[in-house]
């Protein structure tokens, strides 16, 4: 028999049972948590493919609210189950596997159908029948919980030449930035501060983001109501490490003056921080009168192609480009494209990068990530080649070399630049370390014998 999945975490309970309830008949089980259900995660008790998503008949709406209904094969246990009062996570017409997250508790009452957030779950015998549902407890029987460490959204990864990122707050407590990290994202941006009050969860998203390998900013939410001083007395005060780059958030509440916005960047920066970013979407740079922006960071601008819950590699793509487009004077370096992304089981912003990983590093750290010269000398990746005898690899230059000869300043040079090195400052650095002021040749063959000495 294939495998069934309870539809929520193992410290779930039912709140109402199948049968009679308030003088009807009550056509499915009831799932709650203590302290509130309000985003509970909820997944499929078996594989199949989605036949119904969205707004429906006494779960809510508008889409992505309402239900989700999944259709089961013989393969995958037969039968259909139904998933009411949430907030899909997966769409029409979608294969699902036993045990996979679809969704979460919708927390609003006012689109989910007027109840207190919770999960209804429906089984039906064969095909989606009112009137047909059976008790779904013996039919769930001792079936598994769910694994709440799964990723809930597949790796995004680089797209078209974008990275993605998240921005967190307080909201997100208990966001696992490492299973952030596991499915492909490779920045993170914190906040930390909005105007003189400082987010309490900004050191633990910290220490968690630093446990990966994204890069880290924290963003400053700049209030017309504090002064440009108290803003960053405010932002030492709480994150006394300067080396995390700060952003700044200008929105609602932001005012309507460039000048007030640059004296806080001045203020902040001449407390040793580096201001990178100004998140000023362009919807508030219209409303205040679409003022210059010279001498601000670029732009981490925000506009959504929707509103539906989803993958960011997937919503990118119905994002078409007008979140590219600079205003102001200033470039846009970072777009948030959705609020509504799958990550790691929340569904929160995400952000694209349209750059390399290398020029990512550099606007977070203001450094360049290629290592020294003779770093990469004495690296593996570098050693591996430096064998004699060692069998060069066909796509580069060095198939054309006599393995032989390893040692030779052709094979020497061609090495290195297939892979690609300065062979020059390489040389100087040789030279430096080696400090014998040999000729070439034997300069960066000395160089390739420190290998040993690291």
């Amino acid at each position: 028999m294939a495998k069934r999945y309870r539809p929520v975490v193992a410290e779930s309970y039912v709140t109402s049972g199948f049968g009679a309830r308030w003088g009807t008949q009550h056509r499915g089980t009831d799932f709650g948590l203590s302290g509130g259900s309000a985003n509970m995660p909820v997944y499929a008790a078996q594989g199949g493919t989605v036949v119904y998503a969205g707004a429906a008949s006494g779960f809510g709406g508008p889409d992505p609210a309402g239900w989700v209904v999944i259709d089961h094969p013989t393969a995958d246990g037969s039968g259909t189950t139904v998933y009411g009062h949430i907030i899909r996570e997966v769409a029409l017409g979608e294969r699902v596997e036993a045990g996979q997250r679809i969704g979460r508790v919708n927390p609003n009452k006012a689109t989910n159908g007027n109840v207190a957030p919770h999960l209804h779950f429906e089984v039906h015998k064969s095909t989606w029948l009112p009137g047909a549902q059976i008790d779904p407890v013996p039919w769930l029987g001792d079936a598994a919980s769910p694994d709440t460490s799964q990723m809930s959204a597949k790796p995004e990864t680089m797209q078209d030449g974008v990275l993605f990122g998240v921005d967190i707050s307080n909201h997100q407590n208990g966001i696992p930035l490492k299973r952030v990290a596991s499915e492909g994202f490779k920045f993170v941006i914190i906040k930390a501060t909005e105007g003189t009050w400082k987010d309490p969860i900004l050191h633990s998203h910290l220490a968690d983001a630093r446990t990966t390998d994204m890069q880290v900013a924290a963003y400053v939410y700049v209030r017309s109501t504090a002064s440009a001083k108290a803003h960053a007395d405010t932002l030492a005060s709480h994150l006394s490490d300067t080396s995390v780059p700060i952003a700044l958030d200008i929105e609602d509440g932001a005012g309507a003056d460039p000048n007030f916005w640059r004296a806080v960047r001045d203020e902040i920066e001449a407390r040793g921080y580096r201001v990178i970013l100004t998140y000023l979407p362009k919807w508030y740079w219209d409303q205040v009168g679409q003022p210059s922006l010279a001498g601000l960071p670029p732009l981490w601008t925000s506009r959504y192609p929707d509103m539906i819950r989803g993958y960011a590699s997937e919503i990118y793509t119905r994002a078409g480009s007008k979140g590219w487009e600079g205003y102001g004077g200033l470039d846009v370096r970072i777009w948030q494209f959705t609020s509504t992304a799958n990550v790691a089981g929340y569904g929160i912003d995400a952000n694209a990068f349209r750059r390399s990983e290398a020029e990512l590093v550099k606007l977070f750290t203001g450094k360049s990530n290629t290592k020294t010269f003779l770093e990469v000398l004495m690296s593996d990746t570098v050693k591996s080649f430096i064998n004699p005898g060692k069998t060069f690899p066909a796509p580069t230059a060095l198939s054309l070399i006599d393995a032989s000869n390893w040692r030779s300043e052709v094979l020497t040079e061609a090495l290195l630049q297939a892979l690609g090195f300065d062979t020059e400052k390489i040389l100087a650095a040789a030279i430096e370390a080696d400090n014998s002021g040999a000729d070439r040749s034997l300069a960066i063959g000395q160089a390739l014998n420190l290998k040993e000495k690291k």
